[in-house]
């Protein structure tokens, strides 16, 4: 977690649209298939790019290491059998003779393990990203910074060129900060270098750079709550990089399209979903409004912050998250107006010793008030053991069964578990995901060999939801979509010595009250200073 900003800042954000990443908001197939008969399965990985030039569909190579296909076959003496996909066309691979019923669509990637738990002849794993796809090109460059038309803010700023969340950070502008050494600047300037990919106008680029300054609020101690929103931009559809030389970056911002946003945030409901407890330590509420470039239909992930709102706790300070919030801020849209506005809200507490519940939802519609669309799971048992206090699993090759009961009052479409390896080295703690295993039923077991011996383990938990989604096609999604997931304590896999976190416990969400909370009703208007 970041330390709170006590004081205000400007942000300045450098960014080229038209570039692509990835996402994994996962799900699981299902389908027929109740003939005995052995059955091939179909696995296609087609990337669908939306962006200037339209949409533009590019196969995966399924041949390589970058992406391994493969059916794991549980078997009844608790072994797994594996067969391998066979590379077809591009995008495409075929895995031959799996017997029916049920098996693991495993998908591995230099990063992390993927395993569907499917019973499906058809599977595609391919994506809907924003923008155009990567020729890997990426050029060394130093940018000569020279804007006028700041938004004017009264203390001395920080100016800082960086990479929205759109895309792969590797394929926009990385700079380092620029400063401001007066109140009320209105203008910046400085020379800053950098490893970039160079936008192509020929191809629909369009650079913008714009400005995130802080805005004001009534209700919140400075140090509970921050929020900032676009104010200033400028378009620059024509620029191009001069590699292995100086840029210049030129130009007059301006306000094109000045807008208000009103709000209303149901903070006991939050805080209520995460299970939070009054004035808890490290317990957030974020909201955003971002647009999401070129994609009108579909969830990529990614988007352009056009308003940000955090409500945190400090480092040292409690926090109550259960605030009604109703407001009001000023920003600015200078982008397509074709671009929708995704609005997204998510919360999390402390469950215990280094675990956390956390809830999200995200939509392109403006509700009337934000409600969690989703919740965690109840009863998490590793073993039949609950999960709040995970016991150690001596011996590797036990079978290991993780079941939980629905969401209360709400029926995701699919679940996601997530296994985590927790190191430790002198009073650091590492994190590394092994697997993502992704479910629609209530109870998964790990196949075996999966987790190996002398290594300390957690799991994420996490209920998921969003219109389209389909269990064959787990990667591809619409708004609105939901999330809530929980973390589990640690516990060890063979002779592993038990960490300091190992008393995290996930908190088992209550039905009905939120108890004794006070709720603090808040009304601001925030302004742009």
């Amino acid at each position: 977690m970041e330390a709170p900003i006590k004081h205000r800042h400007l942000y300045f954000w450098l960014a080229t649209v038209a570039v692509s990443s990835a996402i994994f908001l996962a799900g699981c197939g299902s389908g027929s298939g109740n003939s005995s008969v052995p059955r091939n399965v179909q696995v296609s990985a087609i990337y669908s790019y939306y962006g200037a030039q339209g949409k533009v569909n590019v196969p995966q190579d399924l041949s390589g290491k970058d992406n391994q296909i493969a059916a794991l076959i549980p078997e009844a003496d608790g072994s797994i059998t594996t067969i391998a996909c066979n590379s077809l066309a591009a995008g495409t691979c075929m895995i031959p003779q799996v017997p029916a019923g049920y098996y693991w669509l495993q998908q591995t990637t230099p990063y992390v393990r993927y395993l569907f738990w499917t019973n499906s002849s058809t599977f595609d794993l391919g994506q809907n990203l924003t923008g155009r796809p990567f020729d890997g090109k990426m050029v060394n460059t130093i940018f000569d910074v020279d804007l006028t038309g700041l938004y004017p803010v009264p203390n001395p700023t920080v100016v800082s060129p960086a990479p929205p969340v759109l895309a792969n950070p590797n394929l926009l502008y990385s700079l380092f900060p620029l400063y401001t050494n007066f109140a009320d600047a209105t203008t910046v300037s400085g020379t800053v270098g950098g490893r970039v990919a160079p936008p192509d106008p020929s191809k629909g680029d369009t650079t913008y750079v714009y400005q995130m300054a802080p805005v004001t609020s009534i209700g919140l101690p400075s140090e509970w709550y921050y929020s900032w929103a676009l104010t200033t931009a400028l378009a620059l559809p024509n620029f191009t990089v001069n590699a292995d030389g100086n840029t210049v970056v030129r130009g007059a911002m301006s306000r094109s399209n000045p807008a208000a946003l009103n709000f209303n945030i149901d903070g006991p409901s939050w805080g209520t979903a995460v299970g939070a407890s009054e004035n808890s330590l490290f317990s957030n509420l974020q909201f955003s409004a971002s647009v999401q470039p070129f994609l009108t239909k579909f969830d990529s992930g990614n988007g352009i912050d056009l308003i940000r709102l955090d409500v945190h706790s400090p480092w040292s300070e409690p926090v109550n998250i259960f605030q009604n919030i109703s407001a009001t801020i000023d920003y600015d849209n200078p982008f397509p107006r074709s671009w929708p506005i995704v609005y997204e809200i998510w919360a999390y507490a402390p469950a215990g010793t280094g675990s956390f519940v956390h809830n999200s939802y995200r939509t392109t519609t403006l509700p009337s008030s934000f409600t969690p669309q989703m919740a965690p799971v109840q009863n998490p048992t590793i073993n039949g053991a609950s999960l709040q206090n995970p016991p150690a699993i001596a011996n590797p090759d036990t079978p290991i069964t993780l079941s939980w009961l629905p969401p209360i009052g709400h029926a995701p479409d699919t679940y996601s578990i997530t296994i985590h390896i927790q190191g430790t080295s002198g009073n650091t703690t590492s994190d590394t995901i092994l697997a993502q295993i992704v479910t629609p039923q209530t109870s998964v077991t790990i196949p075996a060999g999966l987790l190996g011996t002398g290594n300390n383990y957690y799991v994420t938990i996490g209920a998921f939801s969003a219109t389209g989604f389909s269990a064959t096609s787990p990667y591809r999604q619409g708004f609105p979509s939901a999330d809530a997931s929980v973390i589990s304590g640690t516990f060890a896999v063979g002779p592993a010595p038990a960490v300091a976190a190992s008393t995290g416990k996930v908190r088992m969400i209550p039905s009905g009250t939120n108890g004794k909370v006070h709720t603090i009703p808040l009304n601001m208007r925030a302004r742009i200073p």
